[in-house]
């Protein structure tokens, strides 16, 4: 058997693969440089949570988040459940992913008082890499409800 054939052909499967391993470095990098250094390690996950505590009503509050979703690009509210207090979006295809899911759930802790948790994840199973999209989506939604609302510690 010759040897030179297989050796070619690994060499040439494992350039292919070192210069798509960088080109993917690349676009996260890209796409995630506007973000500190110490969240930068957050943006490698794909399934983003937050948890937020604040003071208004539940109604106030629920426009708020209502008004948070609009401000991502290609997002739209699918569904505002007031009895399981569960808002959901769904986020558009983009260069970075197939789409996002959102889901926003309210919960009422006494008068005025009330936890929101956001989940944001990819639409599509087996989704591998987003380049810091379902992290910006949490972000972009936490950030306008601490900055329309009064917040636990504020």
């Amino acid at each position: 058997m010759d040897i030179k054939p297989v050796i070619v052909n690994g060499l040439v499967g494992g350039a292919a693969a070192w210069v798509m391993a960088a080109f993917i470095s690349w676009l996260h990098n890209r796409y995630t440089k506007d973000i500190p250094e110490e969240k930068k390690p957050l943006t490698y996950d794909l399934e983003q949570y937050r948890e937020l505590h604040v003071y208004a009503e539940f109604e106030t509050v629920l426009a708020t988040c209502l008004s948070a979703v609009k401000t991502i690009k290609k997002a739209k509210v699918k569904n505002i459940d007031r009895i399981n207090r569960v808002m959901t979006a769904k986020v558009g295809i983009t260069f970075r992913s197939f789409g996002e899911n959102i889901q926003i759930a309210l919960k009422e802790v006494a008068h005025k008082s009330v936890t929101i948790s956001i989940e944001s994840k990819p639409r599509i199973w087996g989704t591998t890499a987003d380049y810091g999209k379902n992290y910006e989506n949490a972000e972009i939604i936490s950030d306008y409800v601490k900055a329309s609302l009064p917040t636990e510690g504020q």
